[in-house]
């Protein structure tokens, strides 16, 4: 005979809902986040941020807006991956009972349209967003040549076109 021990799931700290919905938003605006469509806590307990201070931003700027909500500014012209940061709880702070957990929701900056852009930055020189890139390999047998379109792999947010040079190799290359 065996013990299987299955844990409860009434005592869990809060964690992001499994596939919750994504977040966008166009660069230099306000997003705001219901933090209730994102984070799960243990039925029956209330969730909330802990303090407004454990709000924080990845390439841009978080804050607190209600125990539930938060907000999210790009940094300015800024266009591609971002995330915001937060400290949840599932009850009051004076409560032993509480768990407290640090959270991250990822975000997408999208580049404004460029009639947008030149109207924010008439002024200014225009940015250039960088470019992103997804992973690619390639496996090569010894003694043979393949090649690898690597268009597909890289997207650039302002719509430029790339071009693509090898930088750095380890091993021997024709």
């Amino acid at each position: 005979s065996a013990f299987v021990l299955v844990p409860g799931i009434t005592n869990l700290p809060p964690a992001l809902v499994p596939d919750g919905p994504e977040l966008s938003v166009l660069s230099g605006e306000q997003l705001l986040i219901d933090l209730r469509q994102h984070v799960v806590v243990s039925d029956g307990r209330p969730m909330g941020l802990t303090e407004a201070g454990k709000v924080t931003a990845v390439r841009g700027t978080g804050a607190a807006v209600d125990h539930q909500t938060v907000s999210f500014v790009s940094e300015l012209g800024y266009a591609g991956p971002a995330a915001i940061s937060f400290e949840v709880g599932d009850g009051p702070q004076d409560d032993p009972t509480t768990q407290t957990a640090m959270l991250s929701l990822p975000i997408t900056v999208l580049p404004l349209p460029e009639e947008e852009r030149k109207k924010e930055r008439e002024d200014e020189p225009e940015l250039n967003n960088a470019p992103t890139a997804r992973g690619a390999s390639l496996s090569v047998e010894v003694g043979t040549t393949e090649s690898l379109d690597l268009a597909p792999y890289g997207s650039d947010p302002d719509g430029d076109d790339l071009t693509f040079a090898l930088v750095e190799t380890s091993g021997e290359l024709d």
